[in-house]
């Protein structure tokens, strides 16, 4: 039997279908927060709830607005027409990206 190298081994979890074009910087976010709570959490109850949450799509559409919202109220370099974009369920600019790593308490929590 031929032993897994480390990539072989190495499982991707299974995320929510992105639905529009539009929405990749979100689920990016969203995927990205529950992997690393699920990672780093200790507790087995929370970890498995954590890894779950990116199949939920109520979860991930709770993320999106409450992600929307934190921009609205505090990115101080949103553009109006960014605002009008995120309205219509337009794309998370990398600058806004970059933002919520730094500011989401969410995410830092």
């Amino acid at each position: 039997m031929r032993s897994k190298t480390n990539f072989e081994s190495f499982v991707y979890p299974k995320v929510l279908t992105q639905t529009t074009m539009c929405l990749c910087g979100f689920h990016a976010f969203f995927n990205m927060k529950c992997t690393l709570r699920s990672l780093i959490e200790s507790d087995t109850k929370i970890k498995a709830f954590n890894h779950l949450k990116l199949n939920l799509k109520s979860e991930f559409w709770k993320d999106y607005d409450r992600t929307r919202h934190f921009i609205f109220n505090n990115c101080k370099r949103i553009l109006d027409q960014d605002k009008v974009s995120l309205m219509k369920l337009g794309p998370l600019e990398k600058y806004m990206l970059k933002f919520l790593s730094y500011n989401d308490p969410e995410y830092l929590s």
